[in-house]
């Protein structure tokens, strides 16, 4: 991708999975992109990463690694629920609950 700078990565150019880098950046991740993309880390991928690894990509800053484990387990819970397809929008979680009777 040509992607360039806006994003707080000094403007390289990411060869990284697109997904990924865009869904650091939808939430302020963005600088840590190329780190991401360093390790092969991709968006599909992400439910599989521990918090090992977050620590040896995200090595500045405990609170954003915090962050970024927070929005995979929110991630891996939502996927779980509606069916996990990596790039699908979620479905709404309320149509999900199928054979539920409260």
């Amino acid at each position: 991708g040509e992607e360039r700078g806006g994003w707080g990565d000094g403007g390289r150019v990411v060869d990284g999975d697109g997904a990924l880098t865009g869904w650091l950046i939808e939430r302020g991740w963005g600088e840590y992109a190329a780190a991401f993309a360093a390790k092969g880390f991709t968006r599909v991928g992400l439910g599989a990463l521990t918090m090992q690894n977050l620590e040896d990509t995200v090595t500045d800053s405990a609170d954003v690694r915090e962050a970024i484990w927070g929005a995979i387990e929110t991630m891996r819970t939502r996927e779980k629920d509606g069916g996990g397809r990596g790039r699908e929008p979620a479905r709404t979680p309320k149509s999900a609950k199928r054979s539920r009777t409260n």
